[in-house]
């Protein structure tokens, strides 16, 4: 049995709540999110402004994939909300087809996934996380190994369905951490930064009013400049 067929086994064998599937799969895009800098920069995309644009729709998508997973399972998504997750699958779609590495395309189709497909499309989010990994590496990196990472995906699904917390280790992913918060720091996104070293520390907890100041800002002027400008924004409304 190959990876993606263990996992769609894993999975159909679940039971998941809708809930539960929206954990999961936020999940996933949480791990799957620092490999955006594995080449050491962002040079898939042309253009400062177009660099700061993408990166901010793709931090917003995942704070949307989160309240979709903390809310959607109690039906809580109300028409705003629902509008703000089409809007976002249409920008990362964008994104996707603007991407000229098959790996940045595929992380932002798997952000997508995690905010709005429906339970059925599991299988293929997963095994997304898988590809963003797979030829990225060294022969010899832990992290190249297809055992290595089925055992995290499947604790993932276990701990979800007992309620549990994942088992996160920011030492897991080595030199691709170095390069991830290079880039960003690169971005002059040192918000961003500290914010995903807080939620890898803290086995992916997020702080609730953190999370809403960051949806307000979606909605305000401030996000048309990117994710620098958003993430200046925000650390002075920490500063007051």
């Amino acid at each position: 049995m190959n990876f993606r067929q263990k996992i769609a086994f894993e999975i159909n064998n679940a039971s998941l709540s809708r809930e539960e599937v929206a954990h999961f799969k936020w999940r996933c895009a949480v791990r799957a999110f620092p490999f955006l800098g594995y080449k050491g920069n962002l040079k898939f995309w042309r253009g400062k402004v177009k660099k700061q644009k993408y990166l901010y729709k793709i931090f917003h998508g995942l704070d949307l994939a989160y309240y979709y997973k903390s809310y959607g399972g109690n039906g809580v998504i109300d028409e705003m909300v629902d509008i703000w997750i089409n809007e976002a699958c249409d920008e990362l779609c964008e994104i996707y087809y603007d991407t000229d590495d098959l790996k940045i395309s595929n992380l932002t189709d798997a952000i997508s996934a995690a905010i709005s497909s429906p339970k059925e499309e599991q299988v293929e989010y997963a095994v997304n996380v898988y590809s963003l990994i797979d030829t990225s590496l060294d022969l010899n990196h832990p992290l190249n190994k297809e055992n290595e990472l089925l055992p995290i995906i499947i604790n993932d699904l276990e701990s979800t369905k007992k309620g549990l917390s994942p088992t996160v280790d920011i030492n897991f992913y080595g030199e691709v951490w170095q390069l991830f918060g290079q880039v960003l720091l690169d971005m002059d996104c040192a918000y961003w930064l500290a914010l995903y070293q807080s939620i890898f520390e803290n086995d992916f907890a997020m702080d609730k009013e953190a999370l809403r100041l960051r949806m307000n800002a979606s909605r305000k002027r401030i996000h048309k400049k990117g994710a620098a400008a958003v993430g200046h924004y925000l650390e002075a409304l920490g500063e007051n």
